[in-house]
């Protein structure tokens, strides 16, 4: 795993911005998924 490496790598004051861009990431994430389930109950119950 790769991407866990470099998180090892970075130094402390970095987390903070990754831990922001992970929330971020994340908050988006959610939205996506709750879009895409509304357009497939949609097209189900098409």
């Amino acid at each position: 795993m790769p991407l866990f490496f470099i998180l090892l790598a970075l130094p402390v004051s970095n987390v903070k911005v990754l831990t922001i861009c992970y929330n971020i990431a994340f908050r988006f994430f959610m939205k996506f998924r709750e879009e895409y389930n509304k357009c497939m109950r949609n097209l189900k119950s098409k």
